[in-house]
């Protein structure tokens, strides 16, 4: 059972020379009774940067894990739900599309697909390890962390030779059209090994999964927003049958629907209300980039 909790959530606009690289960008206050944690479970996502100023999380991935000394961990993309438990902390959060991905760190998606780290300690994760002393350096002071998260990036804008390919590719992801990887190439505007090739080195996955990971996503978005909605009501209409669903279900999330429902979400719904509110999106899998 968790303990209560009190979180405050605001979202940051990123400004128009970094238009197009991110997901999400966001200061969340955390406050946990009883110097206790809470746990909850992320969506599978893109790419995310988190850094912590308080306790660190402890969280896990298929092929990955952090123990609770890392204050700045990056995850993803993923196909997977991220289990994770955290105590009172004050985090900033930075979600990258696959744009931003590209333009703005040294990450090859497919390398880093469905793991979680201290980026600080990480290799692999050099071009971003710099974040957290860039962000920290700053009084909590919203102002002054998000420019510096900005700025941040904005010292390692680059040109990227893909970058209108990315962009049609993650379009055509979000396009009603795209039910099967042919479909997929074909609103795209690509041949089929061109699209496998990109969508693996900036999405991080085969078509295939991508678009069965929009398809989850969106039944689980529906299903959190429209809640006592039973989950034959939010069940995607690409889906044959709810046996399909259920077996998809257990794959991402490593759990049943009915033990999801179950579990209490302190973090996961609140952050879905506010964005779908905000941004007219609960998930960062269903936002169109810009």
């Amino acid at each position: 059972m968790n303990p209560p909790c009190d979180l405050k959530v605001r979202f940051f606009k990123p400004p128009d020379d970094l238009a197009g690289c991110f997901s999400v960008v966001y200061r969340a206050d955390l406050v946990v009774e009883e110097d206790g944690r809470i746990e909850d479970v992320l969506l599978p996502e893109w790419t995310n940067i988190r850094i912590f100023r308080g306790t660190y999380p402890i969280a896990s991935l298929p092929d990955g894990e952090v123990s609770g000394d890392a204050r700045l961990v990056a995850t993803g993309p993923t196909t997977h739900g991220t289990m994770f438990s955290l105590g009172t902390t004050r985090m900033w959060g930075v979600g990258l599309f696959p744009e931003g991905l590209a333009r703005l760190t040294d990450l090859h998606a497919d390398h880093v697909a469905n793991t979680i780290c201290d980026a600080e300690e990480s290799p692999a994760h050099a071009s971003i390890a710099g974040l957290a002393d860039h962000v920290l350096s700053c009084e909590p002071d919203d102002d002054c962390e998000s420019e510096a998260i900005f700025q941040f990036f904005r010292e390692r804008l680059k040109p990227v030779r893909h970058l209108e390919q990315i962009r049609q590719i993650h379009r055509a992801l979000l396009a009603e059209q795209s039910a099967n990887a042919g479909h997929l190439a074909d609103e795209a505007g690509l041949g089929r090994r061109h699209l496998e090739r990109l969508g693996k080195r900036y999405f991080g996955f085969t078509p295939k999964a991508l678009l069965r990971r929009q398809r989850f996503v969106r039944t689980l978005s529906t299903f959190v927003l429209q809640r006592p909605v039973l989950w034959t009501a939010a069940m995607d209409s690409d889906y044959y049958d709810q046996a399909q669903f259920t077996r998809e279900f257990r794959e991402f999330m490593d759990m049943t629907p009915q033990q999801f429902a179950a579990m209490p979400h302190p973090i996961q719904d609140v952050f879905m209300v506010e964005r779908a509110k905000l941004w007219g999106s609960p998930a960062q899998a269903l936002d169109l980039p810009d």
